[in-house]
C-alpha cells in the first residue's frame, strides 16, 4: 500500500557504521524514527505506520574512502590515533565536499547528490504521486540537502510535483547545521538561500515557517541561520525560516560540544520533529 507522506533523514560529518544494504533499513536515524513514531502514536494511533515512508541518505562511505586510505598509510607514525582519526573524518568530510565541475578526479559532490536522488526516487516508489516530503538534515547534511534543492531549483524543467524534483517539501528541519562554515568566501550581501521548496504542494499542505533550524548554543558545529546572509534574513523576515534553540543531549553531553551528536535522541528535538510530522499527517486526512 502506497504511503501518503515521505520522510528522509540525512546524516552529517563524522564516522558511521557500514552503510545498510537498503535506504529503508534505518541506521543513524533508527532511534529518531522510533521515538517520533511513539510520540505521534500517542495522539494519532496507528497513523504513523499507515501514512509514513521513512528512508535515509547515507553518504559517509563516499567521503571516507580516501580518508580511510590515507589514515591507514600514516597512522603507524603518529600519536593520538583516536583524536587524529576524529579530526580526519570530521574535517575531511567538509574538505572533500565541494563542486569541482570539469575535474575528472573529483566526483564526491556528484556522487553524494546522485545518492540523494536515488533515495528520493525510492521514496516516490513508496508513496502516492506528489506526496509531501519532510527532510531531517543533521550537521553537514543540511548543507548537502540545501545544495540538492538549490540545484533542482535552477533547472527550469523540473516543474512536475515530485519528491525527486524537491518541490513537494512540506518541511525542512536542519539540526546542528553548519551551513555558515561553507560560505565564508562570500560577504553577507552575497549570500542567498533556497526558495520555498513546497511549490508543488496544494496550499493546504504549505506552511510558514517551512524551514526549522534547531541548534544547541553549546554545539560548536551548530549555528543559527536567520542572520547568516541577506537571503536568509529575507526568508526569516518573511516567515519562511525560524531558528530554535534546544538543550541537546544527555546530562553528560548537553552542556558541552558533544551535544552535536545528541539531537538524534533528544526529547526536545523529538518533540519538534513529531509536531511537524503529526500536523502534516492531520493535514493529509
Amino acid at each position: 500500500m502506497l504511503k501518503k507522506l515521505s520522510i528522509v533523514a540525512i546524516h552529517g560529518i563524522g564516522s558511521f557504521k557500514e552503510r545498510p544494504g537498503s535506504s529503508d533499513l534505518l541506521s543513524f536515524s533508527k532511534d529518531l524514527e522510533r521515538l517520533v513514531r511513539e510520540r505521534v502514536d500517542r495522539h494519532l494511533p496507528n497513523h504513523f505506520r499507515e501514512t509514513v515512508a521513512w528512508r535515509e541518505i547515507f553518504y559517509s562511505d563516499i567521503t571516507e574512502k580516501n580518508q580511510n586510505a590515507y589514515f591507514d598509510r600514516v597512522k603507524s607514525g603518529l600519536n593520538y590515533d583516536g583524536l587524529r582519526e576524529f579530526v580526519i573524518k570530521n574535517l575531511g568530510d567538509a574538505a572533500a565536499y565541494h563542486n569541482a565541475p570539469g575535474d575528472p578526479n573529483h566526483d564526491v559532490y556528484s556522487d553524494i547528490h546522485e545518492r540523494c536522488d536515488t533515495v528520493l526516487k525510492e521514496l516516490e516508489d513508496d508513496t502516492v504521486p506528489g506526496a509531501p516530503l519532510i527532510v531531517l538534515a543533521h550537521s553537514m547534511g543540511g548543507h548537502v540537502f540545501s545544495d540538492h534543492i538549490y540545484d533542482r531549483q535552477k533547472d527550469a524543467r523540473l516543474t512536475v510535483p515530485r519528491i525527486a524534483n524537491c518541490n513537494t517539501i512540506a518541511a525542512f528541519l536542519t539540526f546542528g547545521c553548519n551551513i555558515p562554515l561553507f560560505t565564508f568566501a562570500y560577504r553577507y550581501d552575497q549570500i542567498y538561500c533556497i526558495k520555498d521548496p513546497g511549490s508543488g504542494l496544494p496550499n493546504s499542505m504549505r506552511r510558514a515557517p517551512w524551514w526549522f533550524n534547531v541548534y544547541d548554543k553549546d554545539d560548536v558545529l551548530g549555528y543559527p541561520l536567520a542572520n547568516h546572509g541577506v537571503g536568509y534574513k529575507e526568508l526569516s523576515d518573511a516567515g519562511g525560516l525560524v531558528d530554535k534553540t534546544i538543550n541537546s543531549g544527555s546530562f553528560f553531553t548537553s552542556w558541552n560540544p558533544l551535544s552535536h551528536n545528541g539531537y538524534w535522541r533528544d526529547a526536545d528535538f523529538i518533540d519538534e520533529v513529531a509536531t511537524v510530522v503529526q500536523s502534516t499527517i492531520e493535514a493529509l486526512q
